[in-house]
Parts: structure tokens; C-alpha cells; sequence
């Protein structure tokens, strides 16, 4: 496993002290320290442990936060088939290997849960007491405390802890517990390094994981908890940034429809949202638009938008001398409507990275029309954004 970390040797202790206590042999699973340039007394607390892990360790300059280079580079040092990568801070439960081991009987991206885990809010405080037991007593006594399960249990608890049904569970594939068969973790190209501040680069990581075909399945075997340690109060912003540079490097309708809700912070659950695009997708394949389409020709050449497409556009826009750029957030339909001297973009309309006033026109179709009563507002602020003149037929918005 990899463990990556900077400035945090007594947490790093506390991580390691819980795996020399594993059930699984210690002389079965290494483990690689990964220092992104660490000023502390990192190296020495990883030669504490030299005789009682099987451990290796990395140290990168500082040249500021590079987590997934240094998790990278961790993860090439490692020589095991399955490489896990946990948290410094994070205590291991004395399964954790073996849970996550048992986890790649089949092909998988493997979350473990996170007792304790809150990410962009406040760490839960511990007493000094709990804060000295061990992994097991804490999660016993503190077992009915809502606010110690981790961030995402009510995510979960959605699909009943069955993430495979879930719309995008890759927005949920955070770094701090999770594992993979290592072919696949080089497949897809490891974690992303333009990725150069604080949050994102773990849930791009998974998207990428789903794009190539292997499922993300949840271990609640695998658990651990998160000590509390305090949280940079500029995560919130790096962490908007970096969602941005997501949603540029992958251009799709379910990437877009996250980094808006979080951009936006939108009040619905990512997954929820998904769900309905995905439900309206499947609904709107027969919708045709070629007849409100039809009205947008003109004789003046310009700079033409459409926000829902479909697979069908006048065949009078291959020689009106106008512009067209086509969204649709079906792929094989916009596949169809694109024509040569067409620019095809596969997505909604909410978040479209489109330049400012750079249409003439912008229309919205009726394929949005079931998605309109929630997000119609931001579709039409998108539009009028990038186009100065705006028409919505469906809602006599002309």
C-alpha cells in the first residue's frame, strides 16, 4: 500500500503502528511511504518501522502540493499485483488488508469506508481519550454518532450501499482508502499530476477507472477512521478550481452536471441528479427538433448555438454560410446531427466553457424540456452568457 504524506509524522505513526497490527502477515503486504518533501521528522518515524513493516520509502522535493505525483511515484516502487492507497492520520482496521485483498476477487476499484471523514467541513473533534485507542474501540463507542460516519454514508445509504447502481461513483472514489489492481491503475495512467493543488484528482482518477470498464464497488469490510488534523481553509477554493480543470479535461454530460452542482453548490445530491439525466436521456431519444430548428436558418450568415440538438438538423445549414455548434447530451445523436463545417460538443448546456457573447445566437430545444423545471434557469443564464440574442421555442422564449 501507499501511504502519502507531508508534515504529518505523529499522525504517520499512528497509520503505521495500526498496520503492524493487522491480521493479515506483515511479511505479506509492503507498504511505501510517499513524502511530498516533508521538513518533519517523516524519515525518522518510517525507520521506527523498519524492522516491523515491510517498508519502503519515497521522498520528492517540495516544490508544493503534489499528492498524486508522490502517489505515483509510491505506486512504482510497489511490487504486489494489488496497490492500496490509505491516508496518513487514517487508522487501519485490523482487517484492512484483508478486506481489501478479498475485494479483488473480481475485477474492481475498491473504496473503503471512513469513519470520521469530512473532507471540506470540520473534522469531528475527539477527545484526548479516544483519540489514544485503538481503531476497533473507537468506532464502538462512537458507533450511533451520525456525525463520525463518513461524509458520503448518506450517498450510500441512497443505493442501499450498492454503488454499482449509482449514476456516477466515481465522484465518490476519494484517495484516502481505496485500492486497485495495479495493471489497472497504470491502464488508465494513474493519478493526473496537472493536478497541483488540494482535492479533485482522486475523483478524476475514478471517473477515468469507470471510462475504462471496471466497476468501483464499495468495502465496508475495509474500513479505517480518519484522525482529526487541521484542514487547510483554502481547500474549498483549490478544491472549485481543480473540478473546473476535471470538467475540462472530460467534456460529458455527467462530468458537466457534477461540476456544476459543486461550482453552483446546487442543493441536490450529485447522485440524484445523475439519475434524472440519465432517466431523461433515455426518454428524449425520440424527441425530434428538426421542426423548431427549422426557423433558425437565415440568410444573414452568423454564429449559431443549439442546446439540444438531436439527431437531425436542416440540411439547409450546410450552405446558409452560418456557423453552427451543436450540443447534445446524447452522444450517438449528436454523432448524427453534426455535419461537416459543424462543431459537435457532447453536453447539456449548464457549463458549456464556451467564450462569453461568442454567438449570435443561442436556442434551447425541447430535448431540455425535462430537464428545464430544475435547471432551466441556469440553462438560460448559460445561454445568454455566450449569446446575445436567445430563444427557447418550447417556453415561447423567442
Amino acid at each position: 500500500m501507499v501511504i502519502p504524506t507531508y508534515n504529518r509524522a505523529a499522525l504517520l505513526r499512528r497509520t503505521l503502528e495500526t498496520l503492524v497490527a493487522q491480521r493479515f502477515p506483515v511479511e505479506s503486504f509492503e507498504v511505501v511511504i510517499a513524502d511530498d518533501g516533508s521538513s518533519d521528522d517523516t524519515a525518522g518515524v518510517v525507520a521506527e518501522y523498519a524492522t516491523r513493516l515491510r517498508t519502503r520509502y519515497h521522498f520528492q522535493e517540495d516544490l508544493g502540493f503534489r499528492a498524486g505525483a508522490a502517489r505515483n511515484a509510491g505506486a512504482r516502487l510497489a511490487t504486489a499485483p494489488v496497490v492500496a492507497f490509505l491516508d496518513d492520520g487514517a487508522l487501519a482496521n485490523p482487517d484492512y488488508v484483508h478486506a481489501h485483498v478479498d475485494a479483488h476477487r473480481d475485477r474492481a476499484a475498491v473504496m473503503g469506508y471512513v469513519h470520521g471523514y469530512a473532507p471540506l467541513g470540520e473534522s469531528r473533534s475527539l477527545d484526548d481519550a479516544v483519540m489514544r485507542l485503538d481503531p476497533v474501540t473507537i468506532v464502538e463507542r462512537l458507533a450511533d454518532d451520525r456525525t463520525f460516519f463518513d461524509s458520503r454514508h448518506y450517498e450510500f445509504e441512497f443505493v442501499d450501499f450498492d454503488v454499482g447502481r449509482m449514476a456516477a461513483p466515481w465522484y465518490l472514489f476519494w484517495s484516502g482508502n481505496i485500492s486497485m489492481r495495479v495493471e489497472d491503475f497504470w491502464a488508465v495512467g494513474g493519478f493526473d499530476e496537472d493536478f497541483h493543488s488540494w482535492g479533485t484528482e482522486d475523483i478524476e482518477l475514478g471517473y477515468r477507472v469507470t471510462e475504462h470498464g471496471i466497476p468501483i464497488v464499495l468495502s465496508r469490510d475495509a474500513w479505517s477512521v480518519e484522525l482529526p488534523h487541521g484542514r487547510d481553509a483554502n481547500n474549498v477554493v483549490t478544491s472549485m478550481a481543480n473540478m473546473q480543470l476535471f470538467l475540462d479535461k472530460h467534456r460529458t454530460p455527467i462530468v458537466e452536471l457534477c461540476a456544476f452542482i459543486l461550482l453552483t453548490r446546487y442543493p441536490m445530491m450529485v447522485e440524484d441528479a445523475g439519475h434524472r439525466l440519465l432517466s431523461w436521456a433515455r426518454r428524449s431519444r425520440r424527441v425530434d427538433v428538426l421542426g423548431e430548428l427549422e426557423t433558425v436558418g437565415s440568410d444573414v450568415p452568423r454564429r449559431v448555438a443549439v442546446f439540444g440538438c438531436g439527431g437531425s438538423v436542416p440540411a439547409s445549414w450546410a450552405a446558409d454560410g452560418s456557423v453552427y455548434t451543436l450540443l447534445d447530451f446524447d452522444r450517438d445523436l449528436l454523432c448524427r446531427a453534426v455535419r461537416p463545417g459543424h462543431t459537435g460538443r457532447y453536453g447539456i448546456g449548464l457549463r458549456t466553457g464556451l467564450p462569453d457573447k461568442s454567438f449570435d445566437l443561442v436556442v434551447i430545444t425541447s430535448r431540455l424540456r425535462g430537464l428545464w423545471e430544475l435547471w432551466g434557469k441556469n440553462l438560460l443564464q448559460e445561454a445568454q452568457r455566450v449569446g446575445h440574442e436567445v430563444r427557447v421555442p418550447f417556453r415561447g422564449i423567442r
